[in-house]
């Protein structure tokens, strides 16, 4: 008897040690859920009107909660300056960018509220990018050229420019990889090119993609770039183009490039598109269509989260604008009106 009971303290004392471990073990293992009243939704970025300051609307994932001007709401004596242009993110933190006041807003992105700003060194800044704790910010610095864009680099602690990569090319979107950075040399306009740069050995070469080249997106270990007659695909191991896929001349600057894992998505003027990335040709066939009365504001924003797709309306500028959301297949869900000249979502 006395062994038995030896043996069923043995056991029991065994199994308080596993849960134990097992606990420690699930803790560690999951991370803390962020805090903050924007948590779970996503972020309208608005560029604002001319002259007039951005700011951001926040939708909950499941549309119950719309909250507008968050930023001015948690920080009453700041203001996001003219043309906010696009949004990164790093470590809970969010860096929005301001492009007609030449500063970056640096706020908690799940609180929003202000953290820090990184002013002086910039110059029209446009999208950035983190990589090894520096961001990397492209400027377009004066208009009437096209060869003085460059790069700030920015260290994360100070939140000053240290560094500027000249590139006598125009710096538009910027994707990091590995440890390599990838800007656009383009706007839709002007350009065709793909600047690749080593930062750390402060190298430069660059890849011809093909004229009106207006958008670039990852999806894994390649970069798809999105021109007026092709769609490209660049592998980042080699750093070579190893497909493309033709754009019909119906869509011929087709813009707004989007991937899923899945699919490509486009837009056409008021119409979205969707091909498969084994599609030689990509497809003319309208996804989604809706009606605009503005020319310049329709389709302004763009953006595939998850399993809704985001169409973003800026009108005339000069009043709210709003925002569509469509199922993945395409299907009409809702209609919010949010504020003036919503350019892009986010996740948050």
């Amino acid at each position: 008897p006395s062994i038995l009971v030896i043996g069923s303290i043995t056991t029991l004392l065994f199994a308080i040690l596993l849960s134990a471990c097992s606990d420690d073990d699930d803790n560690m293992n999951v991370p803390e859920p962020p805090e903050g009243d924007f948590v779970n939704g996503k972020l309208v970025l608005h560029e604002g009107s001319f002259g007039g300051v951005g700011n951001i609307t926040f939708i909950s994932d499941d549309r119950s909660e719309i909250k507008r001007s968050i930023f001015q709401e948690v920080n009453p004596d700041e203001d996001l300056g003219e043309l906010t242009k696009s949004i990164f993110f790093d470590d809970g933190l969010a860096y929005i960018i301001s492009g007609g006041s030449n500063f970056i807003t640096v706020v908690d992105r799940f609180t929003f509220e202000k953290v820090g700003e990184v002013a002086g060194g910039l110059e029209n800044p446009r999208y950035g990018t983190v990589l090894n704790n520096k961001a990397y910010v492209t400027n377009s610095a004066t208009f009437d050229s096209l060869t003085d864009d460059y790069v700030a680099v920015i260290d994360l602690e100070s939140l000053a420019v240290e560094n500027t990569i000249e590139l006598g090319n125009i710096a538009e979107q910027i994707i990091s990889y590995d440890q390599k950075l990838y800007v656009m040399n383009a706007d839709g306009f002007d350009g065709s090119e793909i600047t690749i740069i080593d930062p750390a050995e402060l190298t430069t070469e660059t890849l011809d993609i093909g004229e009106g080249l207006n958008s670039i997106k990852r999806n894994d270990n390649s970069i798809y770039a999105l021109s007026n007659s092709n769609l490209t695909e660049i592998d980042l191991s080699t750093e070579s183009i190893v497909n493309t896929q033709s754009v019909p001349d119906a869509i011929s600057g087709a813009k707004n490039l989007e991937l899923t894992d899945s699919k490509i998505y486009y837009t056409f003027e008021n119409k979205v598109y969707r091909s498969d990335y084994s599609d030689s040709t990509l497809s003319d066939n309208e996804f989604i269509t809706y009606n605009s009365t503005s020319g310049f504001g329709t389709m302004y924003g763009f953006d595939v989260i998850r399993d809704e797709i985001y169409v973003a309306d800026a009108v005339d500028f000069a009043s709210n604008g709003f925002v569509r959301i469509y199922d993945i297949d395409g299907n009409f869900i809702e209609e919010i009106e949010v504020e003036l000249g919503p350019n892009s979502v986010y996740r948050n």
